[in-house]
């Protein structure tokens, strides 16, 4: 008679003990794979352009540039360019999932424009635990 060296009545044990083991090294608060710590502090930005009042006419670009740097890791910014009404001109989602600093380099061109108005530019910027920081700007647009 041959001695049997794997017993079957083993084996859903096994497959559970192992998809226990798998699930809890894999598992973290957002799911996404990172095991991040507390992390209560937002991301710091910079915005270097556009400046404060600068004005722009129909046809010119306006930059928005600046950096953004987290001590953990960044997750998206926004930025808009909004009419004194609030009413958005253009917005844009940028990801910059796992990083811990971006440089930030958007453009708009003014067109359409037919009497002076203040449009405001907003960057907010989100890290992967929500923290947030936003700054924004006032700009003068004209023909």
């Amino acid at each position: 008679m041959q001695k049997q060296i794997f017993s079957f009545k083993f084996l859903p044990m096994l497959a559970v003990l192992l998809a226990v083991v798998l699930f809890q090294n894999c598992k973290d608060d957002e799911g996404d794979g990172h095991e991040l710590s507390e992390d209560t502090t937002a991301p710091v930005l910079i915005l270097t352009s556009p400046t404060e009042g600068q004005d722009f006419v129909n046809g010119d670009t306006i930059h928005i540039i600046g950096k953004v740097t987290d001590d953990v890791l960044l997750d998206e910014y926004l930025w808009s360019v909004r009419n004194v009404g609030g009413a958005i001109v253009h917005e844009a989602i940028v990801n910059i999932h796992n990083q811990t600093e971006h440089d930030i380099h958007e453009m708009r061109i003014v067109s359409g424009v037919l009497t002076a108005l203040t449009w405001e530019v907003v960057v907010h910027v989100e890290d992967h635990r929500g923290n947030i920081v936003e700054k924004s700007v006032a700009i003068n647009v004209g023909q």
